[in-house]
């Protein structure tokens, strides 16, 4: 049985939807379907640094 990835909590700090969330809301996004630093790069999303590293270590394969 595949091993579930855990969701990163993100606050919508762009003007554009994010994850059918609208700005200033918070969504839960999955690091291995959704491409979290380019949201983060391209500031439509803010996550914390804790998430982060998650974010990180799913990039890796950890």
């Amino acid at each position: 049985m595949a091993e579930k990835t855990e969701k990163v909590r993100a606050k919508v700090i762009g003007s554009r939807v994010v994850a059918e969330t609208a700005p200033g809301g918070t969504v839960d996004l999955d690091p291995e379907e959704v491409n979290i630093p380019a949201l983060v790069e391209a500031g439509h999303i803010e996550i914390s640094k804790t998430a982060q590293a998650r974010v990180e270590r799913a990039e890796q394969g950890a």
